[in-house]
């Protein structure tokens, strides 16, 4: 078996087409994505689960590109 690994850390609005190709292919990956239990593909989203939910800590060095550090909105956020 493939030794690759694949994350995913789309923009809200492209979750839902990610997690159809998720179903579609059937793949494996570690998806970051918001905590919004309100949001239609969130309980999709939970039942392609394969482990707990992961969550991620909010610091102001989370993220980071090579001009420098930027921030994200001040929301929860999990892997799943």
């Amino acid at each position: 078996s493939p030794s690759v690994r694949f994350y995913a850390f789309p923009t809200v609005s492209l979750i839902p087409p990610v997690i159809g190709r998720i179903k579609g292919t059937g793949c494996s990956l570690l998806l970051v994505a918001p905590l919004w239990k309100n949001q239609t593909w969130f309980p999709e989203l939970v039942q392609l689960t394969a482990a707990p939910l992961w969550p991620i800590l909010l610091r102001r060095d989370l993220l980071s590109q090579a001009k420098g550090m930027f921030g994200i909105p001040d929301q929860s956020c999990e892997a799943f």
